[in-house]
């Protein structure tokens, strides 16, 4: 029975993956519906992928439950979308059905978030709501009118400002067709050759090892995007051999934790945050790209800078001579993994969309996994990367909705401008204060939350007030991608120095 079931999910999985594929090459009809989709077919594939972990018969039967409504939740979209995109916010009536299932939604999502992603970012969804509810309730500059279930509802549910708003548009875009590409990178053996690389660029340098994470991390980082799995794939690999070459526990795993983190800072991909800049400032993703450039190499020579410091006060000399592969061999080996970079940096600075850039990409790196009979992908391993890109993107678009959730307290309750009128208050609207307050409001609003949210979270929050003070609108955002970034290694949390 479990075996096949657990064919059925994995069915599902490719199934999504190839339904996003289709629809980057079709072209997206309804907007709402495809957000619509998205989430509720990834929050239930992540909900059935429980059912086989579930120890008893009872929590089988929820989790199947909580992903049949969530399943539900997506065919009555379906079913009244020709309504949802004719009503009126606010204006138009909520039916019973509307109000349960938009409910629904919304308790799956906390749930999902809970399970995958931690307390922090329930927390914050929950102190949302809670405000946008007793908004009434609160004193002074925090006090608003206050909202009823309905109406909160029929924003989360209803419009693009609520689940299906920025960052669920990002998630079932940009995001799933780059994690595409990365899951197919890696499953031809791109991972290895980063690491291989790696050992050839930096392994003789003094303290070798640790630059060779640094450069690994920032190579495959800027494709994954995401600090904690970058720390877990490449870390497996490589503070094992800073270790054994005398760096002590505690800075191995924080070479990695920091060098795994900036991945999501460099490009030409920078994981998902670029993705997100485009689609709130309407900046091109070339002009993102080439501005996040200089700091990104800046972060990572500072990195390699502490590194060779700890080495020469331990006396760490580079890796043995005869397990440093030679750069010609490597390349030789791996130069095909270089070919989609190369693709996805062309085409970007061509003026491709960045979703057809990694389609072309993806297609790239499937054609250049046959150079070599060692990497080639088989229709089987293929359709394997396929479920698995669904199963990595599930967990985004879960902080996506998240993040939505917030947005929309955010918007019902004008928060935003509060904000920035405290933040300018407080600095007496002199840049350096407000420049300060913004980061604390970053990092203390990332902490624990996956990095599309805690952007999402710091630009409608933060960035307003910067942006007051003749802050330019891309160096505003960058400053918060940079600390939204940084909260993965802030204590007391620093998610990527637990992985």
């Amino acid at each position: 029975m479990q075996k096949t079931l657990n064919k059925i999910i994995a069915t599902f999985a490719v199934f999504i993956a190839l339904y996003h594929i289709y629809i980057t090459v079709a072209g997206i009809k309804i907007p709402l519906l495809h957000r619509a989709f998205h989430l509720t077919w990834l929050l239930s594939l992540l909900f059935l992928r429980q059912i086989e972990k579930s120890k008893t018969i009872y929590s089988k039967i929820a989790n199947l439950l909580l992903a049949l409504l969530c399943l539900s939740s997506g065919i009555y979209y379906w079913l009244e979308i020709d309504r949802i995109v004719d009503r009126w916010p606010f204006a138009s009536k909520m039916l019973p059905l509307d109000i349960f299932f938009g409910a629904a939604l919304v308790i799956l999502v906390l749930e999902g978030t809970r399970r995958w992603l931690g307390l922090p970012l329930v927390i914050v969804v929950g102190v949302m709501l809670g405000y946008t509810y007793f908004g009434n309730y609160f004193p002074g500059v925090w006090n608003h009118a206050g909202f009823t279930v309905s109406k909160i509802i029929d924003h989360l549910f209803f419009t693009t400002e609520g689940l299906f708003g920025v960052p669920i548009s990002v998630s079932s875009t940009f995001v799933f067709l780059f994690v595409l590409f990365g899951c197919f990178l890696e499953s031809s053996g791109g991972g290895d050759f980063f690491i291989d690389l790696g050992n050839a660029v930096a392994g003789k340098a003094r303290g070798g090892v640790a630059k060779v994470a640094v450069v690994a991390s920032a190579l495959f980082g800027s494709i994954n995007g995401s600090p904690v799995a970058n720390t877990v794939t490449t870390g497996t690999i490589t503070i094992p051999m800073m270790k054994k070459m005398g760096y002590r526990p505690e800075f191995a795993g924080a070479v990695e934790a920091v060098a795994s983190t900036g991945g999501a800072l460099m490009p030409p991909i920078m994981g998902t945050a670029a993705f997100m800049m485009v689609e709130v400032t309407g900046i091109p993703y070339i002009e993102i790209i080439k501005a996040a450039a200089i700091p990104a190499l800046l972060y990572y020579y500072c990195v390699f800078l502490f590194v060779d410091f700890e080495a020469a006060k331990q006396g760490l000399k580079g890796l043995p001579k005869e397990e440093i592969p030679n750069i010609v061999e490597v390349l030789k080996r791996g130069w095909q993994f270089l070919v989609p970079i190369g693709i996805v940096v062309l085409l970007l600075v061509r003026g491709m969309a960045p979703i057809l850039a990694a389609f072309y990409a993806m297609l790239a790196t499937i054609v250049a996994s046959w150079v070599r009979q060692d990497t080639r992908l088989y229709p089987l391993q293929i359709i394997k990367t396929l479920e698995k890109a669904s199963y990595t993107a599930a967990s985004v678009s879960v902080a996506c909705a998240a993040a939505g959730i917030v947005i929309s307290g955010i918007s019902l309750s004008a928060l935003a401008g509060k904000t920035t009128s405290i933040i300018l208050g407080m600095a007496n609207e002199i840049l350096l204060p407000s420049i300060l307050m913004t980061m604390v409001i970053c990092l203390i609003l990332g902490m624990g939350v996956p990095l599309p949210a805690a952007y999402i979270l710091t630009a409608t929050l933060a960035v307003p007030s910067v942006i007051r003070l003749g802050v330019p609108v891309i160096s505003a955002h960058l400053f918060a991608v940079y600390f939204a970034c940084i909260s993965a290694i802030t204590p007391p949390v620093a998610v990527a120095a637990y992985a």
